[in-house]
């Protein structure tokens, strides 16, 4: 009887665990629970026009993860966007997610509390755009007044551009979100980030707003290839931007059948267009700028002054008349590029530049600006035969010549040797014929060269009366679409000898 009671109080005893465990899990009240930050490839049922773009952009070691909390139903899509956008010198985050109740990017703000050492969630923007590999979002002073402006870009589902920014108002521990433009358009749109002065970087005092432009085809026409150009401006009494000009670009300045082979729809097709060597038209410092475009190699490349910086090529959205091209530097990569390419004419383009460096430091804007493409025949005539010479390469090769300050030279069959009290040089020169003109290129074999570079030579009588035979040589700059005479001093070359 006893070991009867024992098992039955053993039985007993195991339902009420098992009921427990059961009660825990299944009868529970559910509690809605912030998950940590993810990082996700969101797939699209869509086929991309080119198979071989890959989302680049949403993989790497540069991914950040978001400190805002995020809500279980969230995902993030791209790197987190660091930057003080309440001005209270704390930088705040914004991240790229999707939620599960829509298909719209949304940007989550989290404005960091300091009090509590935290990321507040502040606001949630449903932006218009779906796809992530056309979305870009930056922070710039645009209206410049030090206050930074959330600025994203991207594709919307009928192939329009979009571009929204937004302000942050605060009123104590309040906050307005406050949205200062809102423009779409059929084709390319971007901010013009002109230079500002000393006094606006030292933060002494305010700068010039940034203008917008918006590119459009011409509706009232719908056959014309005629482009129409808006600009927007900031009106701080109205706080938002407005149409400031509107300018049309006829189009009889684009081929329309090439136009039309050039955007066939696919991103190969334009970026093969895009491949090769580019100059920019433009070039207020006097320093000329050249955009590398390898396609095949992923890469954009960027001249000036000797010197390349080379983005890798992630990925390429096409729209209206163009395309967006998102890069990230080669070595660095939290220096983010968005390159932004317009076909102005068969051989014309108008390139914008994004930068996204998340760094405190300045951003680079003599990028922007019309570029053609380098055609090496327009500037560098064809060399005919080999052995005809210009009269003065050929004059300077027949005798023995001195410079002014004595240094005696000679010149022979492509190399030449200089002696003097102070400079002992040697090597070679090559005849050249750039913009209709001769040219005479040096290359010293020494570290001190007497000749420099290119050198344009002028025939000269001597002015003290000995009527000697003279040759000036003017140093020149041969750039890709001009030459300019240099600031140095020419080399006057006084015959010593004459050939027998």
């Amino acid at each position: 009887m006893r070991k009867k009671l024992v098992l039955v109080i053993f039985i007993i005893l195991t339902a009420v665990l098992v009921l427990a465990v059961i009660g825990k899990d299944y009868l529970s009240e559910p509690q809605d629970k912030s998950s940590a930050a993810r990082l996700v490839i969101p797939r699209s049922g869509q086929e991309e026009a080119d198979k071989d773009v890959e989302a680049a952009d949403l993989s790497g070691d540069s991914m950040l993860g978001s400190l805002i909390p995020l809500r279980s139903d969230e995902i993030l899509l791209k790197d987190v966007l660091t930057a003080d956008y309440d001005g209270d010198s704390y930088e705040d985050q914004i991240a790229v997610i999707k939620n599960s109740e829509d298909s719209y990017i949304h940007l989550l703000i989290g404005l960091y509390n300091a009090a509590q050492q935290r990321y507040d969630r502040t606001a949630v923007i449903a932006t218009r755009v779906t796809q992530a590999k056309s979305f870009s979002c930056v922070c710039m002073d645009l209206t410049g007044d030090h206050h930074n402006a959330l600025v994203y870009q991207g594709l919307l589902e009928n192939g329009n551009s979009v571009l929204q920014a937004y302000l942050i108002k605060k009123n104590g521990t309040s906050y307005m979100l406050e949205r200062i433009a809102d423009l779409e358009g059929n084709g390319s749109i971007f901010v013009q980030q002109t230079e500002r002065n000393e006094s606006y970087e030292r933060s002494l005092a305010k700068g010039a707003s940034f203008p917008i432009w918006v590119y459009t085809s011409d509706e009232s026409k719908p056959d014309s290839t005629d482009q129409i150009q808006t600009s927007y401006r900031w009106n701080a009494k109205e706080r938002k931007y407005v149409q400031a000009e509107k300018v049309r670009v006829a189009g009889s300045r684009i081929e329309a059948k090439e136009l039309a082979g050039i955007q066939d729809g696919t991103v190969a097709t334009f970026a093969n267009f895009l491949e090769g060597l580019w100059y920019k038209t433009e070039n207020a410092s006097g320093t000329m700028h050249y955009l590398f475009f390898d396609y095949a190699g992923r890469q954009i490349i960027f001249f000036i002054d000797g010197n390349a910086e080379v983005y890798n090529w992630l990925n390429a959205s096409l729209h209206y008349r163009g395309m967006s091209v998102s890069t990230t530097n080669l070595e660095i990569e939290n220096l983010q590029r968005q390159v932004n390419v317009s076909l102005f004419s068969t051989d014309q383009i108008r390139v914008n530049i994004t930068d996204n460096v998340r760094m405190t430091i300045g951003e680079d804007t003599t990028w922007n600006g019309n570029y053609k493409k380098m055609k090496f025949s327009d500037l560098y005539a064809k060399q005919g035969d080999a052995n005809a010479k210009d009269p003065l390469v050929a004059r300077l090769e027949s005798c023995q010549w001195t410079a002014g300050d004595g240094t005696a030279v000679s010149f022979s069959g492509g190399s030449y040797t200089a002696s003097g009290d102070s400079v002992q040089d040697s090597g070679a020169y090559a005849q050249l014929l750039a913009g209709g003109n001769v040219f005479i290129e040096f290359r010293s074999d020494t570290a001190s060269p007497f000749f420099r570079g290119a050198y344009r030579a002028a025939s000269s009588v001597s002015a003290d009366g000995t009527d000697a035979e003279r040759i000036v040589l003017q140093p020149y700059v041969i750039k890709a679409d001009r030459t300019f005479a240099a600031d140095n001093h020419p080399i006057v070359l006084s015959a010593v000898q004459s050939a027998q």
